[in-house]
């Protein structure tokens, strides 16, 4: 039976409790009833209609739904989630069932005690509301950064209140084609008019690029990673994430009229920085859901230790009795770097130059980050000799007209009766060659200086056409620290700069970079993976110390309790 004071202390894990009072958690947990499951027990059926609200206590259980013949997995439920929510709520049908992996313990609450609750605790509807929609719009979005078997917890954009912010001012806006149209029409003139419908046309594309611009943020929280997606059409896209791992703290902010409308800012402090949720919904709720998934993963790393540690103790005591299994044979990885030539390779490098990455600033293979400068730089390298081209091509294109209309045709014919093209035509064209041969060499100047992040180490690479090849190298854990800085209207507002990484006394630049905070952000999450690997090789080599020791303790107890019966035995009288 589990006691009050254990159903309160989890009640304040829960997000949607978290602004309940001591009375009203006591009455909540008073109002739940104890329920058991075991391995296997479908607790709620697909298709079933749904009174009951469901909070696991101890346990875990999967939320599926049916794919076909096939059910498809949606979730993992664990101690201290919630679920139920949407039938409760919206009294349909349930859209997914939820089984029992292992024994479990739930708490249940009945839809008439939670209407009795949801009056006592301030945004207990709101919030499960809210969850809902999260819910069901992580279903609608595909996110193809996601690993397999990642999980969505948190999903949400900014708040309503943001969106109408950012509307006030194309808003206003539309009383100026408005007035153009109605002086036009009083005036009976023609080019107000037209310039008000104009206007009103700028105006309405504006409006709505705002409202596409509002619906392509999200502030996510997975069961590995908080992360910020933020998109701007036709400028940027960018990601910034932190493993869930690398978190010290989690607050809010808000200001008075946030506190009446309930939203604020989340700001997730990390080893590396903050990712700040900016005027989110519900922002307590979402940073106890943010410290709710901390808390779990460290549980988690916490369970994979001992795991790891008993795994440790049971190899060296199998070894040590001559039990060890044979280990299976080792067969290496694959390389990502071929040096023998091949036909695979050639394909893929035509491929390459033809169509992949053409003109892509940011790309990733094998596990490693390519980035190219900024499209602007490119456009600045070949303005020059586009501008050539363009002109001599018009330049063809005005002496062939002139020539049609003189003659009827672009050949000559010579004294001795042969028919040529025009020589200055002719010269023009071939004058283009060398053109493109520029605008060529400026293409693959620009598309051969990359920046690298791999899982060991970041790349400045400067690589001439047909000339030298400069690189330089650090490692990602001699990195002591990075900045990222944007330069100039251009760079503010189609968002490209330079991210500097100081390693020892020098320091690498990456220069003219698209989105240089979201490069930062890649060059840090990297780095705190490599420095993350180290501390686990770290970890299991203090693992087998420890596990040696400990065999060692063993063998010398076993081998000390030998003796002292032999001791004995001979001690003892003979019969």
């Amino acid at each position: 039976m589990i006691s009050i004071a254990d159903r309160v202390k989890l009640l304040r894990r829960v997000p949607a409790f978290s602004r309940a009072s001591d009375e009203s958690l006591e009455l909540a947990a008073r109002s739940f009833t104890e329920m058991h499951a075991g391995a296997g027990h479908r607790i709620i059926a697909q298709g079933s209609r749904g009174t009951m609200l469901y909070l696991i206590y101890s346990g875990k259980a999967r939320v599926s739904a049916a794919d076909g013949a096939a059910e498809k997995l949606r979730a993992t439920l664990g101690a201290g989630e919630l679920f139920g929510e949407a039938s409760l709520l919206t009294g349909r049908p349930r859209t997914a069932s939820v089984i029992a992996d292992a024994p479990t313990t739930l708490l249940v609450l009945s839809a008439t005690d939670f209407k009795r609750l949801h009056r006592s605790i301030p945004g207990l509807r709101a919030t499960l509301q809210s969850a809902v929609a999260r819910n069901r719009l992580a279903r609608t979005l595909d996110f193809k950064w996601l690993e397999p078997g990642e999980q969505i917890y948190f999903l949400s954009r900014k708040h309503w209140v943001r969106l109408v912010q950012t509307l006030l001012m194309p808003a206003l806006s539309v009383l100026l084609p408005v007035f153009l149209v109605a002086w036009g029409l009083a005036a009976g003139a023609f080019w107000p008019v037209f310039l008000g419908g104009v206007l009103s046309v700028a105006v309405m594309g504006w409006m709505i690029w705002t409202v596409i611009d509002w619906t392509n943020d999200y502030y996510i929280v997975t069961d590995q990673r908080v992360v910020w997606l933020e998109k701007v059409i036709g400028l940027y896209d960018s990601r910034q994430e932190a493993p869930l791992s690398t978190l010290l703290s989690v607050g809010v902010e808000t200001d008075l009229v946030g506190r009446m409308l309930d939203y604020g800012s989340v700001i997730v402090r990390t080893f590396v920085g903050q990712i700040r949720f900016s005027s989110v919904g519900h922002p307590n709720e979402a940073a106890t859901l943010i410290s709710e998934q901390w808390e779990r993963s460290k549980e988690v790393s916490s369970d994979e230790e001992r795991a790891a540690m008993k795994k440790a103790l049971e190899e060296k005591f199998r070894a040590n009795l001559g039990l060890a299994e044979q280990a299976a044979p080792e067969v290496p990885a694959p390389s990502h770097v071929t040096t023998a030539p091949s036909r695979q390779k050639v394909v893929f490098s035509l491929a390459g130059l033809l169509g992949g990455h053409l003109f892509s600033v940011r790309f990733e293979e094998s596990g490693t980050i390519t980035y190219r400068k900024h499209w602007f730089v490119l456009l600045k390298r070949l303005f020059r000799p586009t501008a050539f081209v363009i002109v001599v091509l018009a330049w063809v294109g005005y002496r062939m007209s002139t020539l049609l209309a003189d003659s009827g045709t672009i050949l000559r014919q010579t004294t001795d009766g042969r028919v040529l093209p025009d020589t200055l035509i002719a010269a023009l064209l071939f004058l283009v060659f060398p053109l493109a041969l520029w605008w060529a060499y400026e293409y693959l100047d620009w598309r051969n200086d990359i920046f690298q992040v791999t899982a060991e180490q970041v790349l400045d690479i400067d690589k001439k056409p047909l000339g030298t090849e400069q690189r330089r190298v650090a490692q990602l854990d001699q990195i002591l620290s990075t900045q990222s800085s944007r330069i100039g209207f251009a760079g503010y507002l189609l968002n490209f700069g330079t991210v500097y990484i100081t390693v020892g006394g020098s320091q690498l630049a990456f220069e003219d970079v698209s989105d240089p905070s979201s490069v930062q952000g890649d060059i840090d999450r990297r780095r705190a993976a490599r420095l993350s690997t180290q501390r686990e090789g770290e970890a299991r080599l203090e693992r087998e110390r420890i596990a040696d020791w400990l065999v060692s303790y063993h063998e010398n107890t076993e081998a000390l309790e030998k003796q002292r019966r032999l001791a004995r035995a001979r001690e003892a009288p003979e019969e």
